[in-house]
């Protein structure tokens, strides 16, 4: 099967068959089209007020995934010529308002780049196993207290959350497992109970800002690596934690926790906890039931840790880079072959 482009503006144009821009679907032609596997449908900037989920319960496949791409209010090029210098970023990718009814929410091997959207749906985006979600920006704006309202929700297994911009007065992201990378997940309001990112097992989290949540990065699984990370004011509850006698594997390396409550917390049970290199820095307290450095039943352990405060450009304004001068600046443990 090939893959099938379609071009879709908020009121279309021409034809509207969806087959170039002059002939672009608008929402309505959208949602008559029955989507199939090899679906890809370039959205251009503007506010899609929705009227229905935008999705389908139909699964793409490894080599026709079904896609929906947010492409420059400016753009010209159609169908596979269209490439990367088309993609919209910020406020030109295109936006998509649930409401309190509706969301992005589409099955497996699906591919969500370049798009806004907001919900007080369980799920603002959403995809099943061996999908992307990419360059996406997710406001799950239900205020009140609900662990199942998420802004990002990947289920299933492989999928991949890259550099995506989450806010949220309850879950964050949450995702069964895969790849959490360069995300940003604030917490909107003052839930003393809501969790910015909850996994299964078998993920990474590279390179993300987890900022003013209850409650970091949880999990009750196994295989959890989290690396060059940062975990700022997470003020009542841990940082990262997980619990369960099933936890374990974990990671935690090149990571700086900013005055949390709580930094490493696992339950008792758990072991092949490994960290190195991390930086604490006024928090509570930092860590317990996590092999302390030396000892016998963690042989994998080798702490390097620092105390020294990041000195962030400027914290209380959401801006966690650290600059020349900074005691986290080049001390990280560097990843290379022949390191072990």
């Amino acid at each position: 099967m090939a893959l099938s482009y379609y071009h879709v503006t908020v009121s279309g144009a021409g034809s509207k068959t969806g087959a170039d821009w002059a002939n672009a679907y608008g929402l309505a032609e959208y949602y008559s089209h029955t989507i199939a596997a090899g679906d890809v449908f370039y959205f251009k900037s503007g506010t899609y007020t929705l009227t229905a989920d935008l999705g389908t319960t139909t699964d793409g496949t490894l080599t026709d995934p079904i896609a929906v791409i947010g492409v420059k209010s400016g753009t010209t090029a159609t169908g596979n010529a269209v490439d990367y210098d088309d993609f919209a970023t910020g406020d030109d990718r295109p936006y998509f308002n649930g409401g309190a009814s509706y969301d992005v929410n589409f099955d497996n091997y699906a591919i969500l780049r370049n798009i806004r959207a907001e919900s007080e749906q369980d799920n603002v985006i959403r995809a099943d196993q061996h999908s992307i979600i990419e360059n996406c920006y997710a406001l799950n704006d239900y205020s009140a207290d609900s662990a199942s309202k998420v802004a990002i929700y990947g289920g299933g297994s492989g999928n991949r959350i890259i550099n995506c911009e989450v806010e949220s007065y309850n879950t964050g992201i949450d995702m069964a497992s895969g790849l959490i990378a360069f995300c940003y997940v604030k917490q909107l309001g003052t839930r003393t109970t809501a969790t910015a990112v909850i996994l299964d097992l078998r993920t990474l989290v590279f390179g993300c800002i987890v900022d003013g949540y209850a409650k970091g990065v949880f999990t009750t699984g196994r295989s959890i690596h989290i690396l060059q990370c940062v975990f700022a004011e997470i003020l009542n509850n841990p940082a990262i934690s997980g619990s369960g006698t099933t936890t374990g594997g974990w990671s935690v390396i090149n990571t700086i926790i900013y005055s949390c409550g709580q930094g490493l917390y696992w339950g008792s049970n758990n072991n092949n906890i490994y960290q190195n290199n991390n930086t604490f820095y006024d928090n509570t307290f930092d860590f317990n039931n996590v092999p302390k450095e030396g000892d016998t039943e963690d042989l994998f352990c080798d702490f390097n840790l620092s105390s020294a405060d990041p000195k962030f450009r400027a914290a209380s304004s959401e801006d966690f880079r650290i600059f020349n001068g900074s005691p986290s600046m080049d001390t990280g443990k560097t990843l290379e072959l022949g390191i072990g």
